[in-house]
Parts: structure tokens; C-alpha cells; sequence
């Protein structure tokens, strides 16, 4: 048993508490979501500066009106964080959707499938040459991330909304269409057979088949890896952000 916390653990007494935390089937998720402290830093700049931007004159008048700072936090900064906040939150829920790095060169994936989500799942089914399966996993990521960013989009879009102009808007029609290109070909590649997808003859399935689902409800486990990614992203999320706002 290594590591920080383990030793402090020690120093004060409470070495029966330590453990493998990364290899720990109980532990082994929440301590990679712990990781995500890592990223506060960003979204705590991107917080700070929209704090800067709020009039002073606001504070200045809730003063004159007796509130104290967690009154004035409560009642002003934070309602007006609300667009800032959301963006965070879908940056944050679309990085631990796709994070595979870090579950790489940590636990692979265990102890017994654990940490593993769907990154990991697609990483996999790519080294066992299953293009089918890895594109079915491709698709419940983008349909998971979709899921897990609705109740946010809202704030995101007025935020982005507020400062676009119509040059703006053809920028980014463009560059959507580059980015749904590529995501219309993982989609339609889940309902492909193996050998079809190595053939590419056609951007469209010939023969499309609900097998890659199937295999991944039946045989995959794919419930253990969305939960995983579920938790991961949600989790994230919420520890990233309260923690850049409480910091910013």
C-alpha cells in the first residue's frame, strides 16, 4: 500500500484505512473520479472571468440593502453564473464520456471490469478486431453523452447565442457538418456486419444488422459500462464544478 494518502493516513494513526484504492473493486472508480481534481484549474479561469464581468454596481446596491457576501453569492453571483456554470458542466460530461487515458495507464479496466466504461470498451473491442462492437459502443457514447448534456443545453446555447453573429453561425454550421460526418459513420457502422466495414464500399449498410447490439446486451455486459461511464461523468461534473466555483 503506497502512495499520499496512504502515508498520511499513517502519519495520523489511521493506517488500518489504507488500501489499494485503485485496485480495490470498491474503491477503484472513486478514486479515478478523484482524479478529476486535476481539471479544476481551467474551469476555474473560465469562472473567474465571468465573475470579473458582473457590474459592481450590483453589490454595491445589495450592500446599501444589508446582504451580507453569502447573501450577495447567493442572490447575485450565482444566478448570473448560471450560463457559465452550464458550459462547464458540458465540457466536463463530454471529457469524462471519451476519457481513456487516464483508466489505461491506471487499472486497464479492473479489478473485474470495475473501472471499465465505454471507452475502454470500444479500446478493446478494436484490439479484438471487432469493428462492429466498437462502433455499437461509439454510438451509446454519443447517445449517453446527448442524455447526460440535455438538462444543461439550454444555458450553453443562450450563452453562446448572446455573443453570435451571422458569420459566426456560418463557421459553426461548417464545422458541424465536418463533425456529424464522421459521428453518421460510426452510427451507421454499428449496423454493419465486421466484414462490411472492412470492405467500405459503401458510406451506407447494405445489410444492416442489429447484431453489434445484440452482442453487446447479451454478451459485453454493456449495462456495467454505462453505468461506469454514467457515474464517471456525473460525478466529474459535479466535483469539478463545485469545486472551480467554490475556488474561482
Amino acid at each position: 500500500r503506497y502512495g499520499a494518502l496512504n502515508q498520511m493516513l499513517s502519519d495520523i494513526g489511521l493506517s488500518h484505512l489504507g488500501r489499494d484504492w485503485l485496485f480495490d473493486f470498491d474503491t477503484a472508480l472513486y478514486a479515478l473520479i478523484a482524479t478529476w481534481l486535476f481539471h479544476i484549474g481551467l474551469y476555474m479561469i473560465i469562472i473567474l472571468a465571468e465573475i470579473g464581468s458582473i457590474p459592481g454596481d450590483l453589490y454595491e446596491a445589495a450592500t446599501i440593502d444589508g446582504a451580507n457576501g453569502f447573501q450577495k453569492d447567493i442572490f447575485i453571483t450565482i444566478p448570473l453564473l448560471k450560463n457559465v456554470l452550464g458550459t462547464c458542466v458540458i465540457l466536463t460530461i463530454t471529457q469524462s464520456l471519451i476519457y481513456f487515458e487516464g483508466i489505461f495507464l491506471t487499472t486497464g479496466g479492473g479489478p473485474a471490469n470495475a473501472t471499465l466504461n465505454l471507452s475502454m470498451h470500444v479500446y478493446r473491442s478494436f484490439e479484438t478486431y471487432d469493428w462492429c462492437e466498437a462502433n455499437t459502443g461509439g454510438v451509446h457514447i454519443v447517445l449517453l453523452g446527448f442524455v447526460a448534456i440535455l438538462p444543461h443545453w439550454g444555458s450553453a446555447v443562450s450563452a453562446v447565442v448572446q455573443w453570435a453573429r451571422l458569420a459566426q453561425y456560418i463557421v459553426l454550421f461548417s464545422i458541424t457538418i465536418i463533425i456529424i460526418f464522421p459521428i453518421g459513420a460510426l452510427i451507421l457502422g454499428a449496423f454493419k456486419t465486421n466484414a462490411e466495414i472492412l470492405n467500405a464500399a459503401s458510406y451506407w449498410p447494405q445489410n444492416p444488422t442489429l447484431d453489434g447490439f445484440r452482442d453487446a446486451v447479451s454478451e459485453v455486459g454493456l449495462g456495467r459500462f454505462l453505468l461506469n461511464s454514467f457515474i464517471v461523468s456525473t460525478a466529474s461534473a459535479c466535483l469539478v464544478v463545485t469545486v472551480s466555483s467554490l475556488a474561482a
